[in-house]
């Protein structure tokens, strides 16, 4: 097994007709593909993508890897492309920076067109797409009050990680400034 140096995320916002703006967020499926067995916290939220820097690996190729793995190749080519025409589509966030004694934690926040969302892949292991607005986000509960191996059950909740939460509220500052990307 690899060596996980860091953690990477992201988190894609857009803007809906009926919604306003949206942060997209992965829900934990019940089946972890990579051991075979059932996902710890299945029905907890977390970031679009969120997923492991892996030895010799920058953070960087491993969003790169992880976006490609877990949504779609095509997002990963559309990432890369907005970083590289016009940063101002992206905002780096910083959860933690390895100080408690986890792997240092980064998510970065992504704008994207209305239109991207038809083509997200989830990889089967995944409980979906769960849309959030702003308003919501003083009811998302704390995940590590729920049972690890039961989950979230209750699919109306909506239950983060204490450090992925506070990643979303920064990141929602940074999304309400920014247009909609038109393509």
């Amino acid at each position: 097994m690899e060596e996980k140096l860091g953690m990477v995320g992201l988190i894609a916002f857009t803007r809906l007709p009926k919604d306003g703006l949206v942060a997209l967020l992965q829900r934990r499926g019940e089946f972890n593909d990579k051991t075979m067995s059932d996902e710890t916290m299945p029905g907890v939220c977390q970031t679009t993508v969120w997923g492991n820097q892996e030895k010799g690996a920058t953070l960087e190729s491993a969003l790169y890897r992880e976006i490609a793995e877990e949504v779609d190749l095509s997002w990963s080519l559309h990432f890369h492309m907005d970083l590289l025409e016009n940063s101002s589509k992206t905002c780096v966030i910083e959860c933690a920076d390895g100080a408690d004694g986890n792997p240092p934690r980064l998510v970065i926040a992504w704008m994207v067109p209305p239109k991207k969302i038809e083509s997200i892949r989830f990889h089967p292991a995944t409980g979906g797409l769960k849309r959030i607005t702003e308003d919501k986000l003083d009811s998302i509960k704390n995940a590590k009050s729920f049972d690890k191996m039961q989950g979230v059950t209750d699919l109306t909740i909506i239950a983060m990680f204490p450090d992925s939460k506070a990643a979303l509220i920064k990141a929602f500052e940074w999304a309400k400034s920014q247009p909609n990307p038109e393509s």
